[in-house]
């Protein structure tokens, strides 16, 4: 994934206009990683017992990331937990910088964004698409069944060799990266066309 990325500072820091308090992007994109997940992982149990069998399908993805379009799409909003993180008040923008006018960058302890969040959620945030990246790993609770064979006395001698009754729940558990605040990394909020 290539995207547009905020400056920052040689600590990794978003560097801020010291004016605005906004942050500044940069003129081109950056490289982020792969959206395919280069190591996948599935685990299969059963256990039989008298007729009873219990099967649980699990599944991990490891080493992409996601872009998680709907936290633009929140934050343009106004309806997103970041957005309403500061009360909708002019805030410091964390793990920021400013050049102090020697050129050398300063950890942001006070410098505020301005007009509070009416045109930076909307309009300078979220037109960056890095603040949407995040780790895509997760671990899946693909299915767990309980089923049931039936005794084949209970068939006779029908043409029926043998029955099974059971009860399938499939995607029931994600454990995902702490990062990722929005979505499943598997969910999509597009058809694709565009």
């Amino acid at each position: 994934i290539k995207i547009s990325e905020w400056n920052r500072d040689p600590q990794g820091r978003i560097i801020l206009e010291k004016n605005s308090g906004f942050p500044t992007p940069q003129d081109s994109l950056a490289v982020f990683g792969t959206s395919n997940p280069p190591y996948i992982l599935g685990l299969h149990t059963s256990i039989t017992y008298k007729g009873l069998t219990l099967s649980v399908l699990a599944e991990g993805r490891f080493g992409a990331i996601i872009n998680n379009t709907i936290g633009n799409a929140l934050d343009f909003t106004g309806v997103s937990g970041y957005s309403a993180q500061a009360g909708r008040q002019p805030f410091v923008i964390p793990n920021s910088s400013y050049d102090d006018g020697t050129g050398k960058y300063v950890a942001n302890t006070n410098v505020v964004t301005k007009n509070g969040n009416n045109n930076f959620w909307a309009s300078t945030w979220n037109n960056v698409g890095s603040t949407y990246i995040n780790s895509a790993d997760f671990w899946k609770i693909r299915e767990v069944s309980l089923s049931y064979a039936l005794p084949s006395k209970l068939l006779g001698k029908s043409f029926i060799k043998a029955v099974s009754v059971a009860l399938v729940g499939r995607n029931l558990l994600t454990y995902k990266s702490k990062g990722n605040v929005w979505t499943d990394p598997e969910f999509a909020n597009t058809t694709g066309n565009t």
